[in-house]
């Protein structure tokens, strides 16, 4: 997988932004609730300026949440993202913090983001790249044998490995410096999307790209699950 960027756009430009997002729909969890089942969050889930309305559990969606209200009448709040995650028949509300693995399960991963619509294990350092595991168990790893490099005329130019980088985690963030030359790797997890940003950091970066190069190129293998499929569509990384 190559991400592009043409460097005849302004070269104050020092942001690099690609996205992973995973196929999912609220058709796999339309029974995954139900009345059997004590959820974890019954009561705790109010709608906003209404501290009185009490959630629905059974009416979740991958993406709403169903309110009764005071007065007898009936709330539905709808989002253009998913808010909610399957783990055990539940619907959970979706948490993106990055938090210690303290599993027994790829011990080389020391950060894990769980309470998402997929699983991440962050690496301790870069060179392991990141592994994610669906509801389903199919696995996927990515940021495999990454570099960097230019490119023109159909030749790269100057590729450079990624570097053995430590992780740095704060929130929802997880920071690998100096991956490359004054290029920081920076991941942001949001509700089903997993977000990483390139930034450069230096002036010398830009001061000491090579002359009529077209073409800034960050590469790296990706190992799907059988059956799958990568989609490029619109700047983003479609998985199905």
């Amino acid at each position: 997988m190559k991400t592009i960027y043409n460097l005849f756009s302004p070269k104050g430009l020092c942001l690099f932004t690609f996205l992973f997002y995973v196929g999912i729909s609220n058709a796999q969890y339309s029974n995954a609730v139900t009345a059997q089942v004590t959820h974890p969050e019954e009561g705790l889930v109010k709608l906003d300026g209404k501290p009185n309305s009490v959630e629905l559990i059974e009416k979740r969606s991958l993406s709403s949440r169903t309110f009764n209200n005071k007065d007898g009448s009936k709330t539905q709040v709808s989002y253009n993202y998913p808010v909610h995650y399957e783990k055990n028949g539940l619907l959970l509300s979706i948490d993106n913090t990055i938090k210690p693995n303290n599993s027994s399960l790829y011990p080389q991963y020391g950060f894990v983001n769980s309470d998402n619509v997929f699983t991440t294990y962050v690496p301790n350092t870069i060179d392991n790249g990141f592994l994610m595991k669906l509801s389903s168990g199919d696995i996927l790893k990515d940021m495999q044998s990454p570099k960097m490099y230019f490119a023109s005329n159909n030749q790269n130019i100057g590729v450079v490995g990624i570097s053995n980088s430590s992780v740095n985690v704060s929130g929802e963030i997880a920071t690998y410096t100096e991956v490359y030359p004054h290029v920081d790797l920076r991941l942001i997890f949001h509700n089903g999307v997993r977000k990483a940003d390139y930034i450069i950091k230096s002036a010398d970066f830009l001061a000491n790209i090579p002359n009529n190069v077209e073409y800034l190129v960050f590469e790296e293998s990706v190992t799907l699950p059988n059956g799958w499929v990568a989609e490029l569509s619109q700047d983003r990384i479609l998985f199905k």
